[in-house]
């Protein structure tokens, strides 16, 4: 048996080398026939003792891997171009002839006046490039000219690019002289879709105005007119960032389940008006899945920033997505649930500028276009079915947001679902929530004709599918709710519940001003505390109706003597300790507060007075201030002038300077000492407002 499989092996492999060689041969001779065709036109039309170079691109573009050479028009099919030239060793400027043939015939030639344009001392040309390089609907044939230095044989030689525009019939030169090496790519530096000549140059061929900052690199671009070193070219550092956003671009997913498998599909659009074709795909959250597929030649795998990359080598650029046109069949499979992921997209800019894994890193996050699409879920990162409806609820906000659900009132259609089964999940009512979750579903599909796209879709319909069929298939002990709202019916967030179960237990908190408890017993006491006040409720039916703690608008005035409303009065309340409460403005400081009593103190003009009250019964705490009046006489009892009038309250304040005897102020009622002053003449007197708000001073001065 043995023997038998290797003679079938030497078999395969013996006729394998026969029709390799009968190939070659057939290669060979076509190669020769072309040069003889061509050798016996140029020594017809230019005479004998030319050398010449030639290729022939119907071998060339079917040969070539780098796809450098490209028939985009078809204007070069059938079609071989020849440089013709004259090797000599004098110091005769040599002949240098760039021509066509086809058909058996020369069909265009430069020929008179290629002195003019491509004079030197020994030459011919490498082509280099057959692309439409400045989008003129032409092919431009790139090639590089080897130029010695001086006459002579074994001299060294100078390289220049030439570029030769070809219409199909005849061809026009579209370049200045420009110095350069067969080290040479196109690069797109300003993205706006025409290629740029990004060379490498020796010192011996560069005259001083051509030495750029970028040196031994220069770029040479397009005027309208000609490529050349101009001043309007950027030049670009071997390690720069070329722009590869110049494109608009929209990528959809679909995804389908096939046993347990999710399979993501994605189909990537250029639009029309886009400057740069796309060459590189990055989707984030997708490192779990276990397959890839990328349509040929493009191909996959790990993105440098996360995820998963589908790109199209160099070699194969002609296959990357070209404005006006949609590439589909970018597949990965996946266990794991749909999200909303970013994208990341770069257009083909000719240039690998990235030396280090960071300057990719970064040259991917700030240089490409962006969007969201559909990725894997994290499968190490676990949910509670409630969390679950608060994430369903997510999706659909920002299905909404990115257009993928199509009108509000859908929208706010899953949004209801999503609340209603949370809250029976609250309250342990699992089937309940199975069944509002599948009509969910039914709706889900109803919608997706027309008021879902394809990621809305995938995103409520196996998302919500995954949560109903985690609940609970039986129901259990519902939870004992509980929640915290405003005066006015909206929930506060910022409390805590406990309830006595042998002794003070937390409740779960939802972080929503609702509180679930799991509990056996049929009556609890509860605790609620906010904004450090609290509130118990004794003896509780545990039972599905929820609990409701309720703060009141506490809210404390400060009116003057005549019943205006004051501002700056600082309000403090004490639970615990002292805490803020606020500011009059417009003579009312305001806040939420449990219902109960509490002590409140009123701050004006330094002066501070506290009252109790329960704000249940009395929601508003009215302070007023009095109208201070201080009297300053002398010893015949007759009004003292322009005496400065001050009281303590902390320090010494200023309270006003008499006119005809008095001064006034609006303070608070409480104890003050009051001191009146005129020249060296002083007098105190300490005296309770709330009681008598005049205060009469005696001077001993002569007024």
């Amino acid at each position: 048996m043995n023997t038998q499989i290797t003679y079938l092996l030497k078999m395969i492999l013996l006729t394998l080398l026969v029709i390799s060689i009968s190939f070659s041969q057939e290669i060979f001779d076509k190669q020769l026939t072309i040069y003889n065709q061509v050798k016996q036109l140029i020594d017809a039309r230019y005479g004998q003792g030319l050398d010449f170079e030639y290729t022939m691109f119907d071998a060339q573009i079917y040969y070539s891997r780098d796809e450098k050479i490209q028939d985009i028009y078809g204007t070069l099919s059938g079609c071989v171009l020849f440089s013709a030239y004259r090797y000599s060793s004098d110091a005769m400027p040599d002949t240098f002839i760039v021509g066509m043939v086809k058909g058996g015939q020369i069909i265009w030639d430069n020929f008179p006046g290629s002195e003019k344009c491509l004079a030197g001392y020994g030459v011919y040309g490498e082509l280099l490039y057959s692309q439409d390089l400045n989008n003129d609907g032409e092919i431009d044939l790139l090639f590089l000219r080897h130029h010695r230095t001086s006459p002579g044989d074994g001299i060294p030689f100078a390289t220049y690019i030439n570029i030769l525009s070809w219409d199909g019939t005849k061809g026009k030169f579209i370049s200045e002289e420009m110095a350069g090496s067969a080290e040479c790519e196109l690069i797109d530096t300003d993205g706006d879709g025409i290629m740029e000549i990004r060379t490498e140059i020796s010192d011996m061929q560069i005259p001083d105005d051509f030495k750029t900052s970028t040196y031994p690199y220069v770029t040479y671009g397009w005027n309208g007119a000609q490529y050349g070193l101009w001043p309007s070219v950027r030049q670009v550092p071997e390690s720069d960032f070329i722009p590869a956003n110049r494109f608009q671009a929209t990528v959809n997913c679909k995804v389908e389940r096939i046993n347990n498998n999710f399979i993501y599909t994605y189909a990537v659009s250029n639009h029309l008006n886009s400057k740069q074709k796309i060459e590189w795909i990055g989707v984030e959250g997708i490192e779990d899945a276990s397959n890839y597929y990328a349509p040929s030649p493009w191909s996959s795998g790990t993105s440098i920033i996360g995820g998963r990359r589908f790109d199209v080598d160099f070699d194969k650029i002609r296959s990357a997505i070209k404005p006006g046109k949609t590439l589909n069949g970018f597949i990965t499979k996946s266990v794991a649930l749909p999200m909303i992921v970013k994208y990341y997209l770069q257009g083909y800019s000719g240039h690998v500028c990235c030396s280090t894994e960071e300057q990719a890193r970064q040259n991917i996050l700030t240089n490409s276009v962006t969007g969201y699409t559909l990725g894997t879920r994290d499968t190490s990162v676990t949910f509670g079915s409630v969390e679950w409806c608060d994430t369903l609820a997510n999706y659909a906000n920002q299905s909404f947001t990115l257009g993928w659900i199509k009108t509000q009132s859908i929208k706010d259609k899953y949004l209801n679902y999503f609340a209603s089964a949370k809250t029976k999940l609250v309250q342990r009512d699992s089937v309940g929530a199975r069944t509002v979750l599948q009509q969910a579903l039914k709706d889900v599909d109803i919608d997706s004709t027309a008021s879902l796209s394809s990621e809305a879709y995938a995103l409520l319909r196996f998302n919500t599918e995954y949560v109903a069929n985690i609940l609970p298939q039986v129901q259990t002990a519902p939870f004992f709710a509980v929640k915290l709202i405003s005066s006015n019916g909206s929930k506060l967030s910022n409390g805590t519940l406990q309830y006595y179960d042998a002794n003070w237990k937390d409740a779960v908190n939802n972080n929503d001003g609702t509180f679930s408890i799991n509990t056996t017993k049929t009556t609890l006491s509860l605790r609620m505390t906010y904004a450090y006040g609290s509130q118990q409720k004794s003896n509780v039916p545990v039972n599905s109706d929820t609990v409701i703690f309720q703060t009141v608008n506490a809210a404390v005035q400060l009116k003057n003597s005549n019943g205006t409303l004051l501002d700056t009065g600082t309000v403090q309340y004490y639970a615990g300790a002292w805490r803020t409460f606020g500011t009059t403005s417009n003579g009312i400081a305001a806040k939420e507060l449990l219902a109960g009593s509490y002590s409140f103190r009123m701050t004006y003009a330094y002066g501070s007075i506290d009252k109790a009250q329960n704000i249940g019964s009395n929601n508003t705490v009215l302070f007023s201030t009095v109208l201070a009046a201080v009297s300053v006489k002398n010893l015949q009892n007759n009004p003292v002038n322009n005496a400065i009038v001050t009281y303590y309250s902390g320090a010494w304040r200023s309270f006003g300077t008499t006119v005809s005897g008095q001064a006034t102020k609006e303070l608070l009622p409480v104890n003050l000492q009051f001191r009146a002053k005129l020249g060296t003449a002083q007098a105190d007197k300490t005296q309770n407002l709330s009681t008598n708000p005049l205060v009469e001073i005696q001077l001993n001065v002569a007024q």
